[in-house]
């Protein structure tokens, strides 16, 4: 585990779990998943990967929104809000319109920022540009998480099954 202070003073927590699978590349979607599931409803890897395999994610490649929305929402995240005004957070929020959600929109901010308001408790996937993570409970459970921590949040989405 590693503990990054932000230019903002916020501690940013680390740790190196949920490293892909050995022979495995462009899987954040994978991970995520796999990663923001509580213990209760352990889902594997290759379970999370089948998943996202049958929604039209190719074996190595990475996938747009198109493709993982739909099995994230099945597994019980649900959109918390989009942020920013970036290309990619405009297009998610269209996404969203257009599949008939109604999301709120927030003022744009770092993965930094959110995780000292809106990540401190639960668990979270979080979508910046061109990649997804997961976080619970305030810690990046993602390697490389520290490059991450300056990142625009484009869209986050939390486990609630209800």
């Amino acid at each position: 585990m590693k503990v990054y202070t932000s230019n903002k003073g916020i501690k940013v927590v680390t740790t190196e779990a949920g490293v892909s699978k050995e022979g495995r590349k462009n899987d954040c979607t994978v991970r995520a998943l796999f990663n923001v599931m509580p213990d209760s409803r352990f889902v594997s890897y290759e379970e999370c990967e089948q998943m996202l395999a049958r929604a039209g994610r190719p074996l190595n490649e990475g996938c747009t929104i198109h493709v993982w929305h739909n099995v994230y929402q099945n597994m019980g995240l649900r959109v918390v809000g989009t942020f920013g005004t970036t290309a990619d957070a405009r297009a998610k929020r269209s996404f969203y319109r257009n599949n008939g959600l109604t999301v709120p929109h927030y003022k744009g901010m770092t993965v930094a920022t959110a995780l000292g308001s809106f990540l401190k408790h639960g668990r979270y996937v979080v979508a910046v540009d061109r990649h997804v993570m997961a976080v619970v409970d305030g810690k990046i459970i993602e390697k490389g998480g520290l490059s991450r921590a300056g990142k625009r949040v484009h869209a986050i989405y939390k486990y609630d099954p209800a």
